[in-house]
């Protein structure tokens, strides 16, 4: 599919689907329903709780709470990024589960020539600078309290290096105002 319009909606322009991310404060919900276009939402956490977590005010919170609460109930289908958010919303906000679906996170890549075998995985930790036998895990997000790196960063500080075993390496992508915390947390730590 390709678009080739930006801007402002023509009068005459009513999209076949509309599919949104849940922003709080989004008018989608209005929009769909002065066309008459299906809503689908994409869903990655419950913003009431994510806000509480991130020590949003409690009016906040709720304000937020009640605008994803509308615009989920507004929505004809509702996708999450697990079976557990789905559970969490279908009881939170009283959905019906034939309105909700797990659809995971991904990326799509791109093989490499000659497919992903053991030379693409070498190569990768050679870019990084990593040992061949190193045992990577990684990260790939948005930096939140509610993602748990700093937990992560402490667990693997408490992990003695084991003769038995390979290294362990963790890399993050992703950025957010906590970056700076994480990489001083990161250093304190020695990792």
């Amino acid at each position: 599919p390709t678009s080739q319009w930006c801007g402002p909606s023509p009068p005459s322009f009513r999209p076949d689907l509309l599919l949104v991310r849940a922003e709080a404060l989004t008018l989608a919900p209005q929009w769909a329903g002065v066309k008459s276009t299906p809503l689908a939402v994409e869903c990655n956490s419950v913003v009431g709780a994510f806000a509480r977590w991130g020590g949003t005010a409690g009016w906040k919170t709720a304000l937020l709470a009640g605008a994803e609460r509308s615009l989920l109930r507004a929505a004809d289908a509702v996708g999450a990024v697990s079976a557990g958010l789905v559970e969490r919303i279908a009881q939170r906000y009283r959905l019906p589960r034939e309105r909700l679906f797990v659809v995971p996170n991904g990326a799509w890549i791109p093989a490499a020539p000659g497919g992903p075998g053991p030379d693409a995985r070498l190569a990768a930790r050679r870019r990084g600078g990593l040992p061949e036998d190193a045992f990577v895990l990684a990260f790939a997000g948005n930096l939140h309290p509610v993602q748990g790196l700093d937990l992560l960063l402490d667990a693997l500080a408490r992990s003695a290096p084991s003769e038995a075993g390979p290294p362990v390496h963790l890399w993050i992508i992703g950025d957010s105002p906590l970056r700076g915390g994480l990489e001083r947390r990161s250093a304190e730590l020695g990792l």
